[in-house]
């Protein structure tokens, strides 16, 4: 029964690594099976070696010492210590194994061509040789310990059984003329021997601990690296405790060699002693003198002390994040800002390219939105909302759309059986794409392109977005976002493609899908039982010449399974591609590292150094999957294009098509926003004090205060003259203390997205002046909250029960002078079945002292810039003439003319509100009731004023100047 037992998980352990080769050959990529698989065999052997060979030559002296004690205690102590080598050989040999990537890489190894600041070294030797030593140290280590474990408890055995009274009978009978104390003495002499393999790995671990230092971090001041103390005692002491360790293995030996014949229980004691000196002596001299140090010379000198150690680590840290703004490699292009005013209408109307692609739709809402106005079967989904640019032949620009992929719910398929799941609803069809700032019907997105089959909806929808209106093109989705399930395609049954009007439009794939074939029964039954997790697919008789099973079908898990080495960015996004008639899925990856040493280390996962090496490129229809790397000569990306040759195209290969939407990586940006916060300050006195720093800008959503998310965005650069595709992000002043923080807006870097020139955009960087006291978007959200006419809309639609969403703080810098604020006005309806939907009926506009509410992005503009005049590029209509309002002064003003009777009625639903909450604290519940009524009272008159409004001509927006903070 064992033995069946055994052949089955064998046989289930050999079908799963043939499923998991025939994944990578459907790829064409066998290679990166074969390589690990490979490493990790020859690495587990050769760890298996050394510790098997360590704890053995052990062994031998523990049988030596044994056979002294009992005429059979040799061979017990052989067979019982062969099965202690075996373990610790199997341990060890798995240990290595684990460490096959680090091996790989220290063969592969490619120079830096620069070097650690304070050990001089290239920063290769700390990503990849180090990690290799460690990992045979850690070997090392092991085998000496056990074997050191296992002599001391000989000799405390030999002692015990030397020193028992007579009168206490043992069950041992040593050999004839040997006793209990020929035993210790060969425990003994075994401890020594033993102790010198200590002494010796402590010599190289003090050696190669102190190069660990390099990536120690420190909280004051807060960098990365050796600090003072480290660098002036830390690193000398580890230095001469080498010389002591020394010391301490050629004492050890001189005792061996004076005691060897005759080793006794003094000798034992001596061992001890110098075990117990050295663990006393390494971590005092480590302690005492440090703290000695750091008091008396550091603390009152901080500054003086640490301003080299501040020096190196932003130094470094600049290099490690592709921060540097100067040499002929530098990455961030540092440029002025004028003096911000308020936009004017010629302040917008000199930048038209990027007013009428200013975004107004959120992405967090339209997954909601579409899935109502533009899906037909529940188990249609809409898993992200891609922002991009495409051509615009009419402009001769670019125009800004956000588009989602309609993939297949899994979660909602009906009858979910194992046929429906894996034959018939194999793929989704097609994309939605939305005007970014204009509004259709009801509040509804714009749809530019869309529907079933899919075709061009709005006139104005660039050519490239629908396949140039190509009728041989496929936008199926066998691979997405929300693909988590393999499934079969090019089977007997038919594949659901979309519904239409006559019933659904079905389709059998060919043979063009990069998938496994299923051709043999092994192969057949392999997949069945390691993808499928069963026998359906290998008991299905609906197979045929075409069909293929299509495994790893999420984005991020195909890239990240194909190249294990590369973490996936968490926004893959969809691109409409005419030159192949498909739907293609880029996803940024990165190689990082967190041994880079004196450099900056996120706040997430201690990353210290990272790059976007890699734009994977995926089919949705086939499913082909192609690795293009950014740059082969990044040192780690380079490494692995030497461990696996071919699996990576360079960049420059890439069809330009795909290449002109290519765009700067979230995650990567994000991840340097975040070290740019901390290292842009290059003196390190000012670093020291801490009064500049950045912290990344907040905002309110939903209630809760968090850090803003990084958008893309078209807009002009200082200095330049056209927008273009950015990812945009908003520093305010960082915090201190415990003291309120500050959140005017202080800098903001904007990352370029034109690969079509350069592999590597640069960072754009603006610092602000801070006298100059520029809105944050937390600032612009109190602005917001504080307008009487959007809290009068909040109020009123609350009270109906409907819910309002605002959607992201979008800061736009325009004409080099002048900042514009938008702010998207979701409603959800109040609905029992749960039907409704996010719609985008109002858009809040702003400026450095006014806000302004509309129906429309124009709209909003016209009230806030208390016009009547089309807005240049965007149309809109002309509105009565504003009434005039109170001029603005340093307290607020109302908000942009709603007709005075409206505006009485909010002010006395506010007033009656705070009389009704006076009363309320006060205990006085009578007067609390008679308010309450009153609140009521006035909400009717309210509604029955904007009814009237409504339904007669529209009123006068006024604008309402906000609080400068």
């Amino acid at each position: 029964m064992v033995a069946i037992i055994l052949l089955v998980v064998l046989a289930r352990w050999l079908l799963g690594l043939r499923a998991t080769y025939l994944f990578y050959k459907s790829l064409g990529h066998t290679n990166v099976f074969w390589t690990p698989f490979v490493a990790q065999i020859v690495l587990f052997f050769i760890g298996l070696a050394i510790m098997a060979a360590l704890v053995g030559a052990s062994v031998v002296g523990w049988r030596l010492a044994a056979r002294n004690l009992d005429r059979s205690g040799g061979r017990i102590v052989t067979w019982v210590g062969a099965g202690i080598a075996l373990v610790a050989g199997i341990a060890g040999g798995a240990s290595l194994a684990g460490h096959w990537q680090e091996v790989l890489l220290w063969q592969h190894g490619q120079s830096f061509g620069a070097v650690d600041p304070v050990f001089n070294t290239d920063y290769s030797f700390f990503i990849f040789t180090l990690p290799v030593i460690d990992a045979f140290m850690s070997l090392l280590w092991g085998g000496i310990i056990v074997g050191l474990l296992g002599a001391v408890a000989l000799a405390v055995l030999s002692f015990v059984v030397e020193n028992s009274p007579s009168e206490v009978p043992l069950p041992l009978t040593p050999p004839e003329g040997k006793t209990a104390r020929d035993a210790l003495q060969v425990a003994v002499r075994h401890v020594g021997v033993a102790l010198v393999g200590v002494f010796l790995l402590a010599v190289a671990g003090a050696h190669f601990g102190v190069y660990h230092l390099a990536t120690s971090s420190h909280n004051s001041p807060a960098i990365v690296g050796l600090d003072a103390t480290q660098r002036n005692v830390i690193r000398p002491v580890l230095g001469g405790l080498q010389v002591v360790a020394l010391v301490f293995a050629a004492v050890t030996v001189a005792i061996l060699v004076r005691r060897w014949r005759t080793p006794a229980t003094g000798t034992a004691a001596g061992f001890g002693g110098l075990l117990f000196g050295w663990l006393l002596v390494a971590g005092l001299t480590q302690g005492i003198p440090a703290a000695i140090y750091q008091a008396t010379s550091v603390n009152p000198n901080a500054f003086v002390s640490q301003r080299q150690p501040i020096a190196d680590f932003l130094t470094t840290s600049r290099y490690a994040w592709a921060l540097q703004d100067t040499g002929a490699n530098a990455n961030i292009d540092n440029r002025a800002f004028g003096t911000p005013h308020a936009p004017t209408l010629a302040d917008l109307s000199a930048d038209i390219g990027t007013l009428r692609n200013v975004r107004i739709q959120d992405v967090r809402q339209l997954p909601d939105t579409l899935a109502q106005v533009d899906r037909s079967r529940s188990y249609q989904t809409y898993s992200t909302i891609t922002v991009d640019r495409y051509a615009d032949p009419t402009t001769g620009g670019d125009v800004e759309v956000m588009l989602g992929p309609r993939e297949v719910a899994e979660g909602d398929i009906p009858n979910a059986s194992f046929v429906n799941s894996a034959f018939n609803f194999t793929h989704g069809y097609g994309i939605t794409a939305v005007s970014v700032n204009q509004v259709g019907s009801e509040g509804k997105p714009q749809i530019l392109v869309g529907q079933q089959p899919m075709q061009k909806v709005a006139a104005t929808a660039p050519p490239d977005l629908y396949f140039g209106g190509s009728t041989t093109a496929d936008p199926g989705i066998y691979c997405g976002l929300a693909t988590t399930q393999p499934v079969v395609s090019g089977t007997m049954q038919s594949e659901f493609n979309y519904p239409s009007g006559s019933g659904d439009n079905s389709t059998h794939a060919g043979p063009d899908e990069v998938g496994i074939k299923l051709d043999s029964p092994i192969d057949k039954l392999a997949i069945s039982l390691s993808s499928f997790g069963g026998f359906d697919l290998f008991l299905n008789n609906s197979l045929t010449p075409n069909s293929r099973a299509l495994v790893h079908r999420m984005i991020s898990d195909r890239v990240s399974t194909l190249a294990p080495f590369l973490t996936v960015d968490g926004d893959p996004y969809v691109v409409v591609d005419p030159s192949s008639g498909h739907l293609m899925w880029i996803a940024d990856a990165y190689v990082k590292t967190g041994l880079f040493p004196e450099a900056y280390q996120l706040s997430s996962d201690g990353t210290s150094y990272m790059r976007n090496s890699v734009k994977a490129v995926v089919d949705a229809k086939t499913c082909a999957t192609t690795l293009y790397a950014v740059d082969l000569n990044e040192p780690i990306t380079a490494a692995w294009n030497a461990i696996y040759p071919g699996l990576l195209v360079p960049l420059d290969q890439m069809p330009s098509t795909l290449r002109a939407h290519l765009r700067y990586p979230e995650d990567y940006f994000e991840a340097q926003a975040e070290a740019y916060s901390q290292v842009h300050v290059k003196d390190p006195a000012v670093f020291f004090n801490g009064s500049d720093r950045y912290q990344i800008a907040q905002e309110q959503i939903n209630g809760q205060q968090q850090n803003t998310k990084a958008y893309y965005v078209e807009a002009t650069l200082p200095g330049e003259s056209s927008p273009q595709f950015l990812l945009f992000q908003t520093f305010s002043p960082g915090a201190s203390g415990s003291g309120t923080s500050a959140n005017n807006m202080t800098a903001w870097l904007a990352a370029q997205s034109d690969y079509t020139t350069t592999n590597n955009p640069k960072l754009v960087a603006v610092r602000l002046n801070n006298a100059d006291n520029v809105l944050g978007p937390l600032q612009f959200d109190n602005n917001i909250n504080s307008d009487p006419t959007i809290s009068a809309q909040r109020t009123l639609l609350s009270q109906a029960g409907s819910t309002v969403t605002l959607g992201n703080v979008i800061v736009l810098p325009f004409n080099n002078d002048s900042f514009l604020y938008v702010r998207p006005f979701y409603v959800l309806a109040s609905s029992s079945t749960g039907a409704s939907f996010p719609l985008l009926r109002f858009v809040i506009t702003g400026t450095q002292n006014a806000v302004a509410l509309g129906s429309s992005f124009s709209n909003s503009l016209q009230t806030l810039l208390n016009t009547t005049q089309p807005i240049p590029g965007l149309g809109g209509t002309t509105t009565p003439s504003p009434t005039p309002g109170p001029t603005p002064g340093p307290t607020p003003t109302p908000t942009i003319g709603l007709p005075q009777q409206i505006l009485n009625a909010v002010n006395q639903i506010i007033a009656d509100e705070s009389a009704a909450q006076a009363a309320l604290k006060n205990g006085d519940f009578t007067t609390f009731g008679k308010d309450e009524d009153k609140i009521k009272a006035d909400v009717a008159t309210l509604q029955q004023l904007l009814a009237q409004q409504a339904a007669g001509a529209s009123p006068t927006p006024s604008a309402t100047a906000s609080p400068t903070p």
